[in-house]
This record gives C-alpha cells, sequence and structure tokens, in this order.
C-alpha cells in the first residue's frame, strides 16, 4: 500500500498476507486446547520441558523454504506459518509455571516479568537483525535469511538450562510435582499464620483507637465488651471517656 517494495503486485501481496497469518491463526486454536489439556493432565513443568525441544524444531522448519523449489513455496509457506505459531504453545506452561512459582499477592509481577522478558527479547532480535543483515548480504549465499531459523531453535534448547534445574523453594504446587506441591502447601500455610498473628494485633488496636480510659488494666476489660473493673478512676469512681460515632466524648460511669 505504501510501495516500499519495488517488486511484486497487489494480487502477490494479498496472497502472502493471507497465506502468512490465516493458516497459522486458525489451526493453532486446537494447539492451545491440546497444551492445556497436557499441562492438567501431566504436570506443568514436565510438559515445558517437552514444549522447549518442540519449539526449537518448530522453529527450525523455516528453514525448508531455502531448499525447496520456487513453485513450490506457495505450498509450504502455510504450513511453515503453522509450524511457527506451535512454537508459541510454550507460553502456556510458562505462565502457568510463573504465577505458581510468585509469592502470594505477587502474581502480577511475575507473570509483568515474562512479559517485559519477551518484549526485550523482541527488541534485542529486531536490533541483532540490523547489525547480522549486511554482514550476510557479503556472503556468497542467495538466500542467506535461513540461517535465523536454526540459531533461534539452538536459543529456544538454551531454555532447557533454567527447566532443569529447581530453583530455591521449588517450582511451587503449579509445577504438578508431588514434592513441589507439599513444599509450596506448607509454605502457603505459614505465611498465613504469620498474616494473622501480625493483622490480629493490627486489627485489636484499629478497634480499641476509638475507646480512651484513664485507668489501665480496667481499659482491657470495656474494649473487650466487659464491665469488671479493676482499677478506678482518679475520682474514686469507675468512670471513662468514651469516643462516640459523632467524635464527642460521653463519661461511662460503672
Amino acid at each position: 500500500a505504501l510501495n516500499l517494495l519495488p517488486y511484486g503486485s497487489r494480487v502477490e501481496f494479498q496472497e502472502v498476507a493471507v497465506l502468512t497469518m490465516i493458516p497459522g491463526a486458525l489451526l493453532v486454536i486446537p494447539g492451545y486446547m491440546i497444551t492445556g489439556y497436557l499441562a492438567k493432565m501431566g504436570g506443568t513443568l514436565k510438559l515445558l520441558r517437552k514444549l522447549i525441544p518442540f519449539t526449537a524444531v518448530m522453529t527450525c522448519t523455516g528453514a525448508i523454504l531455502a531448499i525447496v523449489p520456487v513453485a513450490a513455496r506457495w505450498y509450504i509457506v502455510p504450513l511453515v506459518v503453522v509450524a511457527q505459531n506451535y512454537a508459541s504453545l510454550v507460553n502456556v506452561p510458562l505462565l502457568r509455571l510463573a504465577g505458581g512459582v510468585a509469592p502470594p499477592g505477587r502474581v502480577g509481577e511475575a507473570l509483568a516479568a515474562v512479559g517485559v522478558a519477551g518484549q526485550t527479547a523482541n527488541l534485542v532480535g529486531n536490533a541483532a537483525v540490523v547489525v547480522i543483515n549486511p554482514l550476510l548480504f557479503g556472503t556468497l549465499m542467495t538466500n542467506p535469511f535461513w540461517v535465523y531459523y536454526p540459531a533461534c531453535a539452538l536459543l529456544s534448547l538454551s531454555a532447557l538450562i533454567p527447566v532443569l534445574r529447581s530453583p530455591k523453594g521449588g517450582w511451587g504446587a503449579a509445577s504438578g510435582q508431588v514434592s513441589d506441591i507439599v513444599y509450596a502447601t506448607t509454605l502457603a500455610h505459614v505465611a498465613a499464620q504469620r498474616w494473622r498473628q501480625k493483622a490480629q494485633p493490627d486489627a485489636m488496636a484499629e478497634e480499641g483507637r476509638h475507646v480512651r480510659f484513664p485507668w489501665g488494666e480496667g481499659g482491657a476489660a470495656l474494649a473487650s465488651g466487659g464491665t469488671d473493673f479493676s482499677d478506678q478512676g482518679s475520682n474514686g469512681s469507675n468512670s471513662g471517656s468514651v469516643v462516640n460515632d459523632a467524635g464527642d466524648t460521653e463519661v461511662v460511669e460503672v
């Protein structure tokens, strides 16, 4: 539309757009459904470790276009596009695992970290293409762009390095492994107990903030709803001042 490419007709541009968008968008839907089912049945971590080599193979399929005849590329392009879309199925267990590893109340930060890492990789990849393309054009290869596919496949395989190890505290309950589930459940109960111990004094302090008493231990009885006071006020009677909802101070005598 902008006449930026000096070759190809409008019809050819439309054919390329259709072949590179519609097949992948439609055929990847069952792939996501199957991936979600497998993650539920076999465990997220186990599926992630198997999908990383699968992603590398799907990514590498783009190099086939360099060896097939030109007349057959119109039939191979949709298959390559579908394979490239299936390479993104690894994001399903990856996001689930990132959410399970995140500390309580910080799941959004963990998912955002995955998104930031992906966008950073895209930025670095585009910058690398700008630098590497002039070097590729200087070679004797007719169409040197196929080297990007195996290179990206090797980068995908490098993701196995952190996944094969276990971080401190395990992978969380989302991993599907019994040891990680038990460990994550135990830590969750400990964290909940600590939160209750911290929250209860804060709630009692907030509750007692609206009551002022001139005596010591007797104030605790009134704050808890009792009427048995052990101390007396300065005038010899059991009395105190209570701040009502309107903000006025009332004298209470027992």
